[in-house]
């Protein structure tokens, strides 16, 4: 597992770099916004983190680059800053960062996040029932694993088709899609979808999941789909299963 830092902070970036190569990742360091975009596209990073305050440029202004790209899509990102409120953080999820932490951090609890990532990056893996068979009883051997009406999910490339057409979304919102399509009619609190899809022992806003709701039915609504993940009033939501 490949990560890119991208941090101005020289001593920072040394520090968290030390104890990520220790615990057996792949790292490599950037210091400013414009060498960070040269690795993101040589090095291929799985994860690249970002310092939302960068010598030359913002971590934001990376950020929609990285998502601007289709084949960096499957990039997951994440923000972090040293003074900011809820509303930056909200926006940032927005944008398409896959998780936000704020300055100063420990390097364990760094490397925590980094791994509930992983765990949401390998999601459609990490179940046997699930890696084996969809809940339509598709065979997911031979491809798609999960199809509902114009929605279809390749559970082995990471990939969403909506009507026909590859849309792009990022690993987070993929997982998301893909544990309500393998729970369809079913409804899930929030802190139960941050449970499944985040996982245990990480502290992220109930919020934040309904920032990236939001980014996955803007998705659809481009691509002239239903909207199939629906607001379950005193609950939370739902994925309605297409007839």
């Amino acid at each position: 597992m490949k990560i890119l830092i991208v941090d101005s902070d020289i001593e920072h970036n040394r520090v968290i770099s030390i104890h990520l190569k220790k615990s057996g990742f792949d790292v490599v360091e950037s210091e400013t916004g414009k060498i960070g975009w040269r690795s993101v596209q040589s090095e291929k990073p799985d994860i690249v983190l970002i310092d939302c305050t960068l010598s030359d440029s913002s971590g934001s202004a990376l950020l929609y680059k990285i998502r601007g790209k289709k084949r960096l899509r499957k990039v997951a990102v994440i923000l972090f800053a040293t003074n900011s409120d809820e509303d930056s953080q909200v926006r940032a999820l927005d944008s398409g960062a896959d998780d936000f932490m704020l300055k100063p951090f420990s390097p364990r609890l760094l490397e925590a996040r980094v791994n509930a990532l992983i765990r949401r990056l390998h999601l459609i893996f990490d179940n046997a029932d699930l890696a084996n068979r969809g809940s339509n009883g598709r065979d997911l051997s031979k491809g798609w694993s999960v199809e509902y009406g114009d929605v279809r999910i390749n559970a082995e490339s990471h990939k969403l088709f909506l009507k026909g057409l590859r849309a792009d979304v990022s690993p987070t919102e993929f997982n998301i899609l893909y544990f309500f399509m393998h729970n369809p009619d079913v409804a899930f609190t929030r802190e139960q979808i941050l449970k499944e899809v985040w996982g245990d022992n990480i502290v992220v806003e109930p919020r934040t999941v309904d920032q990236h709701i939001r980014r996955i039915r803007a998705t659809f609504k481009i691509y002239g789909c239903s909207n199939i993940i629906v607001t379950v009033r005193g609950v939370g939501y739902m994925f309605e299963q297409l007839n």
